[in-house]
């Protein structure tokens, strides 16, 4: 990972991927790190070798973090993803178990994770979203705010929902508190269609605080 020309963290792991018993010809595989960031942009480079070094594939993607402004709420998500069953589940730090994370508990043994680039899925996917809502510095919100999520129609009617949680914000250090979940729809919850996945931050008689949404799209 580079930030202005410079590297910020790199991570080499030697991994075997076995295809799984089934007898399938390819296996997915899910590799997740985590490092502090400060803001700026910065670009991820992925690149996948063969025993010999000879390199087969390479990806690369760019990304921003954004400067936190105190006293100020930050919504971020939702991020949406799948779990593949039959997939492999990795840390990028080979010390640290997987399968421990908040990730792997909701994936199950044998399943890996699939970012959902483009929010498509099959009725049968398990999906799973991310979400985060932070203050740096005093917490400018009452005790009774609320955040809500919830999956609309293209029409804007209700689809599915999850019952509100109180933004109850933790100490995460150096003045940082959050309330992030990692939480999932189960398979064949949605009907095929065109949905939207909505997580709003509101007060109890439903002024709107932050709220963000990414389109979904059910086979």
């Amino acid at each position: 990972m580079r930030r202005n020309n410079q590297t910020v963290t790199d991570y080499k792991r030697r991994i075997q991927v076995d295809p799984p018993s089934a007898g399938d010809t390819s296996r997915p595989v899910t590799l997740m790190g985590d490092t502090p960031l400060k803001a700026g942009q910065y670009n991820l480079t992925v690149v996948l070798t063969d025993p010999n070094g000879t390199e087969i594939v390479t990806a690369q993607t760019e990304f921003v973090v954004p400067t936190v402004i105190d006293d100020l709420l930050l919504l971020r998500g939702p991020i949406m993803g799948r779990a593949v069953p039959g997939g492999l589940f990795l840390r990028a730090n080979a010390k640290e178990q997987a399968q421990d994370t908040r990730l792997g508990k909701l994936l199950g043994p044998d399943n890996g994770f699939e970012p959902l680039l483009v929010g498509e899925i099959d009725r049968n996917d398990k999906l799973l979203y991310y979400w985060s809502a932070c203050v740096s510095g005093e917490n400018p919100l009452s005790d009774d705010v609320v955040v809500s999520r919830s999956v609309k129609t293209a029409a804007g009617a209700g689809a599915y929902a999850t019952a509100p949680v109180p933004l109850k914000l933790e100490p995460r250090g150096k003045g940082i508190s959050c309330l992030d979940m990692l939480e999932t729809i189960p398979p064949n919850a949605l009907a095929s269609g065109d949905y939207r996945l909505d997580v709003t931050v509101m007060h109890p008689n439903g002024d709107v605080i932050a709220r963000d949404a990414q389109p979904l799209t059910v086979r």
